[in-house]
């Protein structure tokens, strides 16, 4: 393997690009994991990796610490995996192709994995330093936290004793967390049932909007002979949770809307939609096939072409909707179905709901519909709920299953996790803030976040821990634009042990 780094007292950079090197998606840690076993296993530290690739690793205190309280540590090893348009790269296979471009690190036309690749890579530095001063450490390494956090509701946390925790999936220097979203997360269903593509429309339409297809008489069907594949992208898409207060545009939502005008015109089935790759993400791309009566819709898409780049030319870089004649596909959606879920689609709220009344740029409640595609037997919508406000929780839930009712869909729950709130002053929130003024000279920053984390399954699987969080500044994480700051990697290094030093 080839690196790029300089790793001279910086083996966490060395350990970064180990990481980056394995491809770790979320629900497919296992290469990462049994890495990380068999590096506790080569320094002869005590470790156990559950059966979902969960791993804990403990070593003992350092010479003088012995009698000291343990403390955790804990990162993701998963990675939120995304590409730009034109690159083959695969997830499955490919090591990042890190570079570094003034100061920072990146990946070239994909995620990067600093979130939580930085965190992981101190971790197993500080486990590999004989020289730091420390007391008992309990290294935790958790999965599938970019998809819902369900790492930690595996964990046998009878393994675990430490009442002070450290979490590392913390992207702010001198900016600990302070309090994150209680989530819920799943899939809203719908099925379906193909039939043939260019049947005619034989009546099978529902009450279509003020619809009067060209060249055909009141009460007459058409053949829908014309096949088009619709793409919407050039969005700037981004994390559900960080980002969902700017505005951004959403991919399935556009293509909703495109697909809302063609009915406008005339009968229009659906042969296949697919939008966003991730709940957790604002989608920046989507493409549907649909066949239609209509000779000509180029009007249409350049209509809607021109309004989304109007709306979103201060959100979004290069806001695009086109379309393309095709091949006609052997199977469809009828006209009916096709309608229900596009009305259904123009429904569904995405974005934030509301916002602090102290702050009007930070969300106290949101809603985002990260996914959506139309499969074999079903259409899906991938969709995520975050709120500070417990009550807004059920409220918003029991709106979108009063639309699942009138469109004929159904919830299936993946995840669920609380949020926390913690305060400054705790003993560990005092001692990161005393290690941060000796580096700084300034205080901490504390902030609140419209985003979960582990975090909060941890204090409660652990009956209660005094934490903070302490990382790096990092980047549009969640985009292929993310970039770590190299020289804030270091510092952030220096905090940790800092802080480890102290407790």
């Amino acid at each position: 393997m080839k690196y790029i780094l300089d790793h001279e007292g910086k083996m966490y950079r060395k350990f970064f690009e180990d990481i980056a090197s394995i491809p770790h998606e979320s629900f497919k840690e296992k290469a990462l994991s049994d890495y990380i076993v068999k590096f506790a296993e080569e320094r002869g530290l005590w470790h156990h990796q559950d059966e979902v690739w969960n791993v804990i690793i403990k070593k003992p205190a350092s010479p003088g610490y012995e009698g000291h309280d343990p403390v955790m540590i804990q990162g993701h090893i998963d990675m939120v995996c995304v590409k730009t348009a034109d690159s083959d790269h695969d997830f499955d296979t490919d090591p990042l192709a890190l570079y570094v471009e003034d100061g920072f690190l990146r990946a070239r036309n994909t995620t990067l994995g600093a979130d939580c690749g930085h965190g992981i890579s101190y971790m197993l530095a500080i486990l590999d330093d004989k020289t730091l001063k420390h007391p008992p450490l309990e290294c935790l390494f958790t999965v599938q936290e970019e998809v819902g956090v369900g790492g930690p509701k595996h964990l046998d946390y009878s393994l675990l004793s430490a009442k002070r925790l450290i979490f590392t999936d913390s992207m702010g220097e001198g900016a600990p967390e302070m309090s994150t979203t209680s989530v819920l997360g799943g899939n809203f269903v719908k099925p379906v049932v193909f039939e043939a593509a260019g049947q005619e429309g034989n009546g099978a339409a529902a009450s279509s909007p003020s619809k009067a297809a060209p060249n055909k008489a009141a009460g007459q069907s058409a053949a829908l002979t014309h096949f088009y594949k619709i793409s919407v992208g050039g969005l700037a898409g981004g994390h559900a949770a960080v980002d969902i207060n700017k505005g951004r545009a959403n991919a399935v939502s556009i293509l909703a809307r495109m697909a809302y005008e063609l009915m406008k015109a005339g009968n229009i089935k659906l042969c296949s939609f697919k939008g966003g790759t991730l709940k957790n993400n604002i989608p920046n791309t989507g493409e549907m096939v649909v066949c239609t009566e209509l000779s000509d819709i180029s009007s249409a898409v350049a209509k809607m072409d021109a309004s989304i780049k109007a709306e979103h030319k201060e959100t979004d870089p290069a806001p695009f909707v086109k379309a393309e004649a095709v091949s006609a596909a052997g199977r469809a959606l009828s006209i009916k179905t096709t309608e229900g879920i596009i009305r259904w689609l123009m429904e569904i709220p995405t974005g934030c709901y509301m916002a602090s009344h102290d702050d009007a740029s930070f969300p106290l409640t949101s809603r985002n519909m990260g996914t959506a595609e139309l499969m074999e037997d079903k259409f899906v919508i991938g969709y995520m709920f975050r709120t500070s406000v417990k009550s807004h929780l059920e409220m918003l839930f029991d709106a979108q299953m009063v639309l699942c009712g009138i469109f004929g869909a159904s919830w299936e729950k993946e995840y669920d996790y609380p949020g926390y709130v913690s305060e400054p002053g705790t003993p560990m929130y005092n001692t990161y803030e005393a290690v941060y003024k000796s580096f700084t000279g300034k205080g901490l920053k504390p902030i609140r976040i419209h985003a979960g984390t582990d975090v909060g399954s941890l204090i409660e699987g652990m009956g209660g821990l005094d934490v903070i969080g302490i990382g790096p500044n990092t980047y549009k994480f969640h985009t292929p634009e993310e970039a770590l700051d190299l020289a804030s990697y270091d510092r952030a290094y220096q905090y940790i042990t800092g802080v480890l030093a102290k407790l």
